[in-house]
């Protein structure tokens, strides 16, 4: 089967993130009658009906920006996540790599079937670390390292290092790990595109010449912002918890609000169009 030369080959879009890219919350934009509120900032995936999930994948990002394209979005099935189980769930899925992900439910895809990959980068500390100390090896959250381990502060000090040191260390870890994984999926013929939720990848990323040209920014009432973070910090209004131009009173959520994702689509679109 051959297109005629006119004729656009459709293939798809991967959209690889965590509860921001899932879309947590954007059912309660509804307004359908089974919706049950969990408790403030939280998280009950039994609340969440599959009605409910139907009604996210419309509203959410990845659905704009690939309808724009003429295209299909690929999502992880689940809600949240670190930057090391995106990698593996999407390597997983993609051929020729071999899966390290212990599922049934991973989609098989050829490079050959998807346009681009848009990997949004979500908080460092919820990766896992391993250290050896005392000839005990452990492995933990850096989240859970940082704030509940005292064995952990004293290998710090045995390896000459602050906290600030070991911070900023990890995050560059992190975002290498990304970076290794996006230039692998470049050479499968896939063009990738790249944005934050937290600030501390920013100055390393405008220190990276190869990522900085994949970086997308948010420009809103006039000001550009670095990361969803900052972005939803300075504009409460792209909380779910402080849209009332929707609520009368808005859910108890602090993710984006449906505003905020459409701010998101709209900005990747304008970056995708530019490599075009």
């Amino acid at each position: 089967m051959i297109l005629k030369p006119n004729v656009r080959p459709i293939k798809g879009m991967i959209f690889a993130g965590c509860s921001f890219t899932w879309g947590q919350g954007l059912y309660y934009y509804s307004g359908m009658p089974t919706i049950t509120e969990p408790p403030p900032d939280k998280y009950i995936d039994s609340l969440v009906t599959d009605a409910h999930r139907e009604v996210l994948k419309v509203l959410r990002y990845p659905r704009t920006v690939a309808n724009h394209f003429k295209s299909f979005e690929l999502v992880q099935p689940w809600n949240g996540g670190t930057v090391e189980r995106s990698i593996a769930w999407w390597k997983a899925s993609l051929d020729p790599y071999e899966s390290k992900v212990d599922s049934n439910n991973v989609p098989k895809i050829s490079p050959d079937e998807i346009s681009h990959l848009v990997f949004q980068l979500t908080h460092w500390t919820r990766n896992p670390f391993t250290y050896t100390y005392k000839n005990v090896t452990t492995t933990n959250s850096y989240a859970y390292l940082m704030h509940e381990s005292s064995i952990f502060v004293d290998w710090l000090k045995v390896n000459n290092l602050t906290m600030e040191q070991f911070i900023q260390r990890s995050v560059k870890e992190v975002l290498d790990m990304a970076k290794d994984f996006l230039q692998e999926i470049e050479r499968l013929g896939i063009k990738t595109t790249l944005f934050t939720w937290p600030d501390e990848y920013v100055e390393f990323i405008k220190q990276d010449e190869w990522l900085a040209d994949r970086f997308v920014s948010f420009e809103y009432k006039g000001q550009d912002y670095q990361s969803i973070h900052s972005l939803m910090e300075n504009n409460k209004e792209l909380e779910i918890k402080y849209d009332y131009d929707n609520f009368i009173d808005p859910p108890k959520d602090h993710h984006p609000s449906l505003k905020c994702h459409e701010i998101m689509a709209t900005h990747l679109i304008k970056h995708i169009e530019s490599k075009l």
